[in-house]
């Protein structure tokens, strides 16, 4: 069986209508971003290698790579996931298309899945164990040894699998993050709709001191953008919000980390006025940067990270209370715990009109907010993906595991996460057999023959 998501569309955009004509007039085709549609509901989605400490996720876990354990680390302690193999019986919780590298584990490290079935792509040097030493009928485990079920390190499901099923064909990786880079780098031409207020609400006119106060105002019917970069972001201690983000009006973060090599050190802010009911609709995109580490003594970050071309190293305490998206994951070291991966899968739909060709196609001035109510003119070019720094359009090669083969085709639609409710303000159903799946190949056909995708502004 070959596990593959069906929800990616080319570059996260589906297109919505074909030109339609208006007082005679043909308008171009209107277009939605749906920058993590790719992801599914998984907690934490990643291209390559992935190491985990202690600490826990609550939702599933998908790893491209290979997998490494260094202590006791746990899965889908809330939810296993609506991404479910054809003849399974549950959802997939943890899938990993590599191997389990053994040898790079620590001796006594445990991975525990909760209610969830476990998919491994290489089974070589691992072994599947349903009963223990008295062969008494147990729930599954995956250890190096094949010899005791109570050996450790060891992977332990909380259900019975059937043996044969733990290893399974992979998940289309490659094409995942084909779409997650495009998304990352069209976001990035978003114009930026809010500016960084001062403790009176006043706009920022000179550089933000340090351990600065600052205050945002979220409009409602509209996506919000907020463009800065990352030595601004790391001089601020505290950011207020003047309204919440919502389905209609979800906020998006564009952090420019060119100015530090794309090599961030980052304490997040602590986020006034937003929870756990606002994270499903922010979204922070780091669309060129290649390693961000999370040092402690930062506060919980409320949203969803993207950051396809990175490595994402998290030594905090405190949480993050969405989606992950990177090249690679290590989750805890440093001497300390990493905090918790809360299920908050990003809900908002990103509808935001490219900057004028005459701008640049980066992240852009963090402190020249668009108005509502302002036109501006399409990129005749359209949205080009971010390329890779590999320059090879697949993005950086994950460490030790080489770089992931490239897929050609249409995505085929075996296995589909189903994110659980419809996101709101879809134009059309990301998944389903139905016209959506037929209307998105479309699109990603019109999209690779070189069709001009305009994004709008809501007003």
């Amino acid at each position: 069986m070959r596990m593959i998501i069906s929800t990616i569309s080319a570059g996260g955009v589906l297109l919505v209508a074909a030109a339609v004509a208006q007082g005679g007039d043909a308008r171009p085709p209107e277009a939605v971003i749906t920058p993590l549609a790719g992801a599914g509901d998984f907690n934490a989605f990643v291209e390559g290698d992935a190491r985990f400490y202690d600490g826990e996720m609550e939702g599933p876990l998908a790893v491209g790579g290979n997998l490494v354990l260094s202590g006791g680390y746990r899965v889908a302690i809330h939810t296993p996931g609506t991404t479910t193999a054809p003849g399974d019986a549950l959802p997939s919780a943890l899938i990993v298309n590599g191997r389990v590298d053994w040898d790079a584990s620590a001796p006594d490290a445990t991975l525990d899945v909760f209610d969830g079935y476990v998919k491994i792509g290489d089974m070589s040097g691992s072994a599947a164990l349903d009963r223990d030493r008295n062969g008494a009928a147990q729930s599954t485990r995956v250890n190096s040894s094949g010899d005791a079920y109570e050996d450790l390190p060891h992977i332990s499901s909380h259900v019975r699998e059937p043996l044969d099923a733990v290893e399974g064909e992979p998940l289309d990786v490659a094409a995942a993050f084909a779409g997650f880079r495009s998304a990352a780098g069209e976001l990035a031409t978003c114009p930026a709709t809010v500016a960084l207020l001062t403790g009176n609400e006043d706009p920022y006119v000179n550089d933000l001191p340090e351990n600065a106060e600052v205050k945002i105002r979220i409009a409602s019917g509209r996506t919000n953008v907020l463009k800065i970069d990352a030595a601004e972001l790391s001089r601020i201690s505290d950011l207020d919000f003047l309204g919440k983000p919502t389905a209609n009006g979800p906020l998006v973060v564009v952090v420019d980390t060119s100015g530090v090599g794309d090599d961030f050190d980052w304490r997040p802010p602590n986020l006034s006025g937003v929870g756990g009911a606002e994270a499903p609709y922010i979204l922070w995109d780091f669309p060129t940067a290649t390693a961000i580490t999370l040092p402690s003594g930062g506060h919980t970050i409320e949203g969803s990270i993207l950051a396809p071309n990175a490595k994402l190293t998290d030594h905090d305490v405190n949480n993050i209370e969405g989606q992950v998206v990177v090249r690679e994951l290590v989750e805890g070291g440093g001497g300390t715990s990493a905090g918790e991966l809360h299920q908050f899968p990003f809900k908002g739909i990103v509808d935001c009109e490219p900057l004028a060709p005459t701008s640049s196609p980066g992240v852009g001035s963090p402190q020249t907010p668009v108005p509502n109510d302002t036109s501006l003119t399409p990129s005749p070019s359209g949205m080009s993906p971010t390329p890779s720094p590999s320059g090879d359009g697949g993005g950086p090669s994950p460490s030790g595991s080489g770089p992931v083969p490239a897929t050609s085709g249409p995505v085929p639609s075996d296995v589909v996460p189903h994110p659980p409710g419809p996101q709101p303000g879809a134009a059309l159903p990301v998944t389903g057999n139905g016209l959506a799946l037929p209307l998105a190949l479309a699109g990603f056909a019109l999209l690779v023959a070189g069709a001009v995708l305009t994004l709008r502004a809501r007003r």
